[in-house]
């Protein structure tokens, strides 16, 4: 068991395997902070494991950096100095780390130390390194019917498509549907580095769960913490604005717990 550091301080004890040494570096992100979103039924903690759980499964002991936030909700929303500082630092941390490729489950922090910081070193999503050792994946499910909700960060913002998808196409027994609005056409979750959460992001998570409940999937899988948490929230509202009668998943959650099943 060990301490999971993540940006905001330290998250509790995790099970997987970690090698300080090594020069791949796995970063949760703002998944501790996240927790205040706990009473909507989403486990943010999971992630964090699930991801470890997953790089260990093909063969990869990750070191866990300490990084601050990324900045990326500071960046959107208008606060510049505050996004410099965060970066300034995160910067300095990694160029003396010495590391070759950073993973993130996020796909905000994805997109930001991709785009907004100067790094020399890869960064990946935990769906790119996945998709690049799928064949050591070996899971397995039992006729399960799924569809996939693009985040606006990893599609539109990264390109980043296939990944997910070609994870799950490994998953042996796995149905896949696509949603109406997939790849490029696909909408945003509702909101937007949580500058607003009206009626009118209300009603883009809404049309979103029931596009996916018209799949007839039994579960909707997503690769954005943020995304997971504001599908849940409306999904979970009390009292209820309608019964979408699907689950929705992180992606490595959902890979984890097939493992765990089996």
């Amino acid at each position: 068991m060990t301490k999971y550091p993540g940006a905001h301080g330290v998250l509790t004890d995790f099970k997987g395997e970690i090698d300080q040494n090594s020069d791949i570096a796995y970063f949760p992100g703002c998944l501790d902070f996240f927790d205040c979103f706990l009473d909507v039924g989403v486990d943010f903690h999971g992630i964090g494991e699930s991801s470890i759980k997953l790089l260990n499964r093909i063969d990869i002991k990750p070191r866990i950096l300490s990084l601050k936030c990324c900045g990326h909700d500071a960046l959107w929303q208008g606060y510049t100095a505050t996004f410099d500082a965060l970066r300034e630092y995160n910067e300095d941390k990694l160029k003396k780390s010495g590391i070759k490729t950073l993973v993130t489950s996020c796909a905000e922090c994805f997109r930001t130390f991709s785009k907004d910081y100067e790094l020399d070193l890869e960064v990946m999503h935990i769906s790119q390194i996945l998709e690049k050792n799928r064949d050591k994946l070996d899971i397995e499910t039992n006729g399960t019917m799924v569809t996939y909700h693009d985040p606006c960060r990893l599609g539109r913002h990264m390109g980043v498509y296939d990944a997910p998808r070609n994870v799950l196409s490994k998953v042996k027994g796995l149905i896949f549907k696509e949603l109406h609005d997939a790849r490029e056409d696909a909408q945003c979750c509702g909101v937007s580095s949580w500058i607003s959460c009206n009626p009118e992001a209300k009603f883009l998570v809404v049309e979103k769960l029931e596009r996916a409940r018209d799949t007839n999937s039994k579960t909707l899988i997503t690769a954005c913490p943020k995304c997971y948490a504001h599908l849940n929230c409306v999904k979970n509202e009390k009292p209820p604005i309608k019964d979408f009668n699907i689950d929705v998943e992180d992606l490595t959650l959902f890979l984890s717990k097939l493992i765990d099943k089996r």
